[in-house]
C-alpha cells in the first residue's frame, strides 16, 4: 500500500491527508474487483443481461486500473484482463458475427483501443489497429450516404454497423441514433491512437460534438455568444427528448434541449483533447463551456435543470458524471481551485470527499439510482477510481507526496509522484502515457520522496520504454549513497514498457530518502521513458517476486 505523508504548509497537509484517503480507497476498490474477477481475466454482471458476458464491462474496468501504479493489488488482475482483452478481439475480429456479438461496440472498441495503449505492447500493435479502424467504419460518414449538412454526420451510435441514411422522412432506428457519449469515447480513444485535428475521421466528430453545443452564432461573423436558451452547455442527442436526460428548455419545435452536466463534461473534453492555439473556433468553445462548468459545478450531484420528473435521470448518471468531469478539468490543466461569483471552489477536494463518504465498507460504489445501471458496481466502482485518479493528481500538482513503504517491504515510486528537475522532462499524464518522459535534455533527472521503515537490500525493478533506434542512454538510479546503472532498451516506442531488474541497492537506515533517476549519457534524441521504479526486498522479508521480462 502507498502511504502519503503530510507536508509542511497547512494546504500541503490538507491535500495530502486526503491523497492518503484516496490511495487508500483505491486499493480498497481494486481489491474488491480482483475479488470479482473471472477466471478468464473478465468482469461480468450478474444483474443486467447486456453486461453478463464481459465484453462491455472489462475494457472500462481496464482503463481505470491500468493507469494505477503496477503492485501486488494491480499487476495480476491487469495481466488476466489484458489476456482477455486480447481473446476478446481475436473472437470478434476473426468469428463471423464480428462487432454483432457485442453488446456495445463503440464503447467495446473504444475503451479496449485505450487500454492496449495505456498498456502498450507490442505484441498487441496488429490488434489495437483493427479496432482503430473498426471505429472509423463506425462513424457516421458518407460511406453510408450521410452529408455534412445532417446533424447526425460524423457522430457515433449504439449500433454495430454505421448506421444508412434513412430516406427522406423516414426515422433511423434508436440504436443507430449518434450520440455525445458514444462519440466522446470514439473520439478519446482515436487521440491515444495517435489521430489528430487534421485526420477527416476527428474533423468529422468534432462538428457533431459542436452542434451538441447550445450556443448562437452572431450574424455576419464567427464570435460565438450565449443566451438564456444557448447557455455554452452540451445536450446529448439531436431530437430525442427522452434521452436528453434534462429535457427541452421549452416547447414548440424550436426549443432548444437543456444543457447538463455529463454532457457538458464530455463535450469539453473532446474539445480539449483535439484544440489547439491556433484554433479560434474550439477556443471559443471551450471558453463557454468552462465558463458553464464552473458556474453549475456540483460535487453532490450531477448539474443542470432537471424537472422534478426528471431527477432520478440526472441521479442516474451521477458517476459518469464525476468520471468525466474531473478528467476533463484534470486534463485543461486546472488547479484544485476556480472561482465562481466570487467565491473559491475546491473542486477536487469537494469531489473526492464525497467519493470517500460514499464509498462503501467493502470498497465499491453503487447508485441508488437504477435508471442509467450505475447500480451495477463495477460501472459505479470504475468512474470512481477514475474520478478519484484524476482528483489525486490536480492535488498533487504542487507538493509531490511522500512514498513509504508497503507493508511487504516494497516501495512503488511511479510516474504520477514524480519531482522533475530541470527544462523538458515532466510527468505526461495522458492516458496513452503517463509516464516520465519528454527527456531531451540530459541534464534534467528525476527525484522521488520516499519513507523507510524496514531498510536492507532491494531490486530495483524499472519499466522503461524507448522508440526504435533510441537505446543506447545510461542512466543511473541512486538513493544518494549507492548506485545502480543501466542502459536502454529499444522496446519498439517510448510508451511500450518494459520490466527490468537492473540491479540492487542497499539502504541502511529508516527514515526519508531520495530516490534519482539521472542520465549519464544520452546517445540518440531523447534518454528514456519511465512509469515507475519499484524496490523489492531480497532479504526474505518481502515477497521476492521474480521479474517477468
Amino acid at each position: 500500500m502507498l502511504c502519503i505523508l503530510p507536508g509542511s504548509s497547512a494546504r500541503a497537509d490538507t491535500d495530502l491527508e486526503l491523497v492518503a484517503r484516496i490511495d487508500g480507497a483505491v486499493i480498497k476498490a481494486v481489491r474488491f474487483l480482483a475479488s470479482k474477477q473471472s477466471p478468464d481475466g473478465a468482469w461480468r454482471s450478474d444483474v443486467y443481461a447486456p453486461f453478463k458476458e464481459g465484453d462491455a464491462l472489462t475494457p472500462l474496468v481496464m482503463t481505470a486500473l491500468l493507469p494505477l501504479p503496477i503492485n501486488d493489488d494491480t499487476e495480476a488482475i491487469c495481466e488476466r484482463g489484458q489476456r482477455y482483452l486480447v481473446e476478446l478481439s481475436k473472437r470478434t475480429f476473426e468469428n463471423e458475427g464480428g462487432l454483432k456479438s457485442l453488446a456495445y461496440p463503440v464503447y467495446t472498441g473504444a475503451n479496449t483501443t485505450i487500454a492496449f495503449h495505456q498498456n502498450r505492447r507490442a505484441e498487441d500493435e496488429a490488434i489495437r489497429a483493427k479496432w482503430v479502424q473498426a471505429l472509423r467504419d463506425l462513424q457516421l460518414t458518407e460511406a453510408t450516404g450521410w452529408k455534412p449538412e445532417d446533424v447526425e454526420y460524423g457522430g457515433w451510435s449504439y449500433s454495430y454497423t454505421a448506421p444508412t441514411r434513412p430516406e427522406e422522412g423516414a426515422q433511423l432506428a434508436t440504436l443507430g441514433q449518434p450520440n455525445l457519449s458514444a462519440t466522446t469515447f470514439a473520439m478519446i480513444a482515436l487521440r491515444t491512437a495517435g489521430l489528430t485535428r487534421t485526420d477527416s475521421t476527428v474533423s468529422r466528430g468534432l462538428q457533431f460534438i459542436c452542434g451538441l453545443q447550445n450556443v448562437r452564432v452572431q450574424q455576419g461573423n464567427r464570435v460565438l455568444v450565449t443566451t438564456a436558451d444557448a447557455d455554452g452547455g452540451f445536450f446529448f442527442i439531436h431530437a430525442d427528448p427522452v434521452r436528453n436526460k434534462a429535457g427541452k428548455g421549452g416547447e414548440g419545435p424550436e426549443a432548444s434541449f437543456r444543457s447538463y452536466g455529463s454532457a457538458t463534461a464530455d463535450g469539453l473534453r473532446c474539445l480539449t483533447t483535439y484544440a489547439n492555439q491556433w484554433d479560434a473556433d474550439l477556443g471559443q468553445r471551450i471558453g463557454i463551456a468552462r465558463a458553464w462548468v464552473e458556474q453549475h459545478f456540483s460535487a453532490t450531484h450531477q448539474p443542470g435543470e432537471f424537472p422534478d420528473d426528471r431527477i432520478a435521470s440526472r441521479d442516474g448518471l451521477y458517476y459518469y458524471w464525476v468520471a468525466s468531469i474531473a478528467q476533463t478539468l484534470q486534463q485543461m490543466g486546472l488547479s484544485a481551485t476556480f472561482t465562481r461569483d466570487g467565491s473559491t471552489v475546491q473542486w477536487a477536494e469537494s469531489l473526492a470527499s464525497e467519493l470517500l463518504k460514499r464509498q462503501v465498507t467493502d470498497g465499491y460504489w453503487r447508485n441508488h439510482a437504477v435508471d442509467q445501471r450505475e447500480d451495477e458496481p463495477f460501472i459505479a466502482t470504475t468512474f470512481a477510481i477514475s474520478a478519484l485518479t484524476a482528483c489525486r493528481a490536480v492535488l498533487v500538482a504542487k507538493t509531490r507526496p511522500e512514498v513509504a513503504q508497503a507493508s511487504g517491504g516494497d516501495l512503488v515510486c511511479h510516474a504520477r509522484d514524480v519531482n522533475s528537475h530541470g527544462d523538458k522532462l515532466r510527468y505526461e499524464p495522458q492516458l496513452q502515457k503517463n509516464t516520465v518522459g519528454y527527456w531531451v535534455n540530459e541534464k534534467d533527472w528525476a527525484s522521488w520522496q520516499f519513507n523507510i521503515e524496514q531498510p536492507g537490500e532491494f531490486e530495483v525493478i524499472v519499466w522503461q520504454g524507448c522508440g526504435a533506434g533510441q537505446r543506447g542512454s545510461e542512466v543511473a538510479v541512486s538513493d544518494g549513497n549507492e548506485s545502480v546503472k543501466f542502459k536502454v532498451e529499444d522496446t519498439g516506442h517510448f510508451q511500450h514498457f518494459k520490466k527490468r531488474s537492473v540491479g540492487k541497492l542497499k539502504i541502511k537506515s529508516a527514515g526519508t530518502h531520495e530516490l534519482t533517476l539521472k542520465c549519464l549519457h544520452k546517445a540518440k534524441d531523447a534518454v528514456v521513458d519511465v512509469r515507475q521504479i519499484q524496490l523489492v526486498p531480497v532479504d526474505g522479508k518481502g515477497p521476492g517476486r521474480a521479474v517477468r521480462e
